[in-house]
């Protein structure tokens, strides 16, 4: 079944099952006891867009991204919580539903993940692997 757009202008992602991924599986990068990772908006505008597909294909639009913010921002725990969806949530595309929404299933169902992490310096890459490792 092909994509059918709910609104116009709507673009298919699998990035809404991603959010709800990281908001049921992970806790919160200040403080674990405080509850589930809550994405700012800006921070879930970027999983939408990574996750876009193209309507006829289903390939993702994007093979490449970066994110540049300021120090504090949160880059590495948001950036963790990417990898560890990668790693275990329902990320790759795997058809239409019924009502013609893009359903995703894990890379796992395929060959083992492979997620990449890089920076400047190595020192970078430590603190998302800390966030992910916690």
């Amino acid at each position: 079944m092909p994509w059918k757009p709910t609104v116009e202008g709507e673009i298919p992602t699998l990035g809404y099952g991603v959010i709800d991924w990281m908001s049921e599986e992970l806790n919160s990068p200040d403080d674990p006891a405080c509850g589930p990772m809550v994405l700012t908006r800006e921070q879930e505008d970027f999983v939408l867009r990574w996750y876009a597909l193209d309507p006829l294909t289903g390939r993702f639009v994007y093979r490449r991204g970066l994110i540049g913010r300021p120090r504090g921002w949160g880059k590495s725990p948001f950036l963790g919580a990417i990898a560890l969806a990668e790693g275990m949530a329902e990320v790759l595309f795997d058809g239409w539903d019924a009502d013609g929404q893009p359903v995703g299933k894990p890379w796992s169902t395929v060959r083992t993940p492979l997620v990449h992490i890089t920076a400047v310096s190595e020192q970078q890459t430590k603190y998302t692997w800390d966030a992910i490792l916690g």
